[in-house]
């Protein structure tokens, strides 16, 4: 049988394409569930240009796409998974009120800082480790008239110094993973706390230390900015208890952290209109999702996990 023409072939949606794509099936076999059509047999590509070198991190273009992806028809001033209300869930054991003093260690674009500010009355200090994004978010505080409530700031990892006993709560969302000098981080967050002041982290760890070797987490790891090794949960363990804090919640989120960003570009994709699909969003889009699939895959095969960990500092401290 001769192969089909250019013309021969279904015209099938973005949307539908990116869904095979991210999905990793043929594109024609996608569109054939949908339309239960058996004459359907070839693949179409979804092709992404190659991204210039430019000299933001952060262009408009991105900051756009990612508060559109993960903060909804709000656009959210978020950058990380679950938007405002997955900041807030998490917040929930912190015991937070108008009279507590809180650090955002991931702030982002700050707009889980911001909310944490307003929801609870809280003074708030948050801290960016991209430099860029740090600038960015502060902006966004002082456009809200929230840079004394909610100000943010940038700070090296390895090289962060904190003040003792100065937080009722510190919270690190999904970076220590890339930071080689976690523990001491850890340990300044610790001294950083008052009396029985809270501490929340939540990350990607290995099930067990080879787990890095595994292939779908070594293809996430090796196309990271960082090439990070992360901790395992056990090791997260070992290091606050090492501090004599008390352990309040270890546990295995994977499942519901990957719904999270799956239901995320699922609403993304699905609300997109044919008008929003210039080349240059199709671009940024695409090589977004390359790290988000590559993740999802490595939380999927099992080797790499989310995990949340809640630990106290005692009244009666080392």
């Amino acid at each position: 049988m001769a192969p089909k023409s250019p013309k021969d072939k279904p015209k099938i949606p973005f949307r539908l394409r990116f869904k095979a794509w991210w999905e990793g099936v043929d594109a024609e076999s996608y569109l054939k569930l949908e339309r239960d059509d058996p004459d359907h047999s070839d693949s179409n590509a979804i092709h992404v240009d190659d991204v210039e070198e430019e000299d933001t991190n952060w262009p408009e273009s991105r900051v756009s796409f990612l508060t559109r992806l993960w903060g909804g028809e709000d656009q959210e001033e978020v950058v990380h998974p679950g938007g405002t209300e997955y900041t807030m869930m998490l917040a929930k054991p912190l015991g937070l009120n108008e009279t507590k003093t809180v650090l955002d260690l991931c702030a982002g674009l700050g707009g889980g800082t911001r909310e944490l500010s307003k929801q609870f009355n809280l003074w708030i200090e948050g801290m960016e480790a991209d430099p860029e994004l740090a600038n960015l978010a502060n902006d966004l505080s002082i456009k809200h008239g929230m840079e004394k409530r909610a100000p943010i700031q940038t700070f090296d990892p390895n090289k962060l110094e904190l003040p003792e006993k100065r937080y009722d709560a510190i919270m690190i969302r999904e970076s220590m993973f890339a930071y080689p000098s976690r523990g001491s981080l850890i340990e300044k967050a610790f001294n950083s706390l008052k009396p029985r002041g809270h501490l929340l982290i939540t990350d990607y760890v290995l099930k067990q230390p080879d787990s890095i070797d595994a292939r779908p987490v070594a293809i996430w790891q090796e196309n990271h900015p960082t090439k990070p090794l992360p901790w395992t949960m056990a090791e997260y363990k070992r290091a606050v208890l090492d501090l004599s804090m008390n352990l309040h919640i270890h546990e295995d989120r994977t499942d519901e952290y990957r719904t999270l960003v799956l239901n995320g570009w699922s609403t993304y994709v699905n609300q997109l209109q044919k008008s929003d699909l210039d080349r240059d969003t199709v671009n940024e889009l695409m090589h977004e999702a390359q790290y988000w699939l590559r993740l999802v895959r490595a939380l999927e095969s099992g080797e790499l996990r989310y995990m949340r960990i809640h630990a106290t500092r005692g009244s009666e401290t080392i």
